[in-house]
């Protein structure tokens, strides 16, 4: 059987189906023609940051794909803004422990 990405819908699909509010779906083939990828889903904008976040973490911290910290920081970016504008959020902060990895 070839590999296809998972949709979102199969994400969004799960959540409704078990009452999640984030959803990441990691998938992985092995051997020669292996392939991984990862689907994300949250419920509101909100949720969709923290499930996205959840999926950067795997993808490039666990499995080491390569980084384009630009083009995440523009999803955020433009969700956070949304979420500002529309009343839902009135503030939002990322926290980064400094510590965490230096031996």
């Amino acid at each position: 059987m070839n590999v296809r990405p998972i949709p979102v819908t199969a994400a969004r699909g799960v959540a409704k189906r078990y009452g999640y509010d984030q959803v990441v779906i990691m998938a992985r083939k092995v051997g020669e023609d292996g392939v991984e990828h990862v689907t994300t889903y949250g419920v509101d904008k909100a949720n969709c940051i923290v499930a996205a976040a959840i999926g950067d973490h795997i993808k490039h911290d666990l499995m080491k794909w390569p980084v384009d910290r630009g083009a995440m920081l523009e999803r955020a970016k433009d969700l956070i803004t949304d979420e500002v504008e529309n009343g839902k959020m009135r503030e939002f902060r990322v926290v980064r422990n400094s510590t965490r990895g230096n031996k």
